[in-house]
């Protein structure tokens, strides 16, 4: 699948529940019948305790283990470099699809103040 924003959506309620739901419905809705292999929800961090982000998510990269997979954020969207060297165009609320073959990603400046969401080795019937 190519690099692209599928859509646009937020949530009724920033809650790990809630978001899971509405954003599995919002996708199907976009894409038809999927699957993946991989699902993560991550909220704010709380920035009380130390949180150890893994220092290459902050640069451009790829997550070669995973081939097409989805991303999302309520605020500040991942930034996904195409491989002509191209930024796209992402607003808060982007629903985007990364092919880990054809662009890189990051994680944006002031990441842990967002709510993200990943599917991973995504698979649309």
């Amino acid at each position: 699948m190519k690099t692209q924003v599928l859509g646009n959506w937020q949530p009724t309620k920033l809650e790990c529940e809630t978001i899971k739901i509405e954003f599995y419905d919002h996708l199907f809705q976009l894409v038809g019948p999927f699957s993946s292999s991989e699902y993560e929800i991550r909220p704010p961090l709380d920035h009380n305790r130390f949180v150890d982000v893994p220092l290459g998510t902050q640069r451009p990269h790829t997550d070669r283990q995973r081939d097409d997979m989805i991303v999302w954020s309520n605020i500040i969207p991942t930034v996904v470099i195409l491989n002509d060297g191209t930024v796209m165009s992402t607003a808060p609320g982007d629903i985007i699809l990364i092919n880990n073959h054809e662009s890189e990603h990051m994680q944006p400046l002031k990441h842990g103040e967002r709510w993200f969401v990943r599917l991973s080795n995504i698979m649309v019937q």
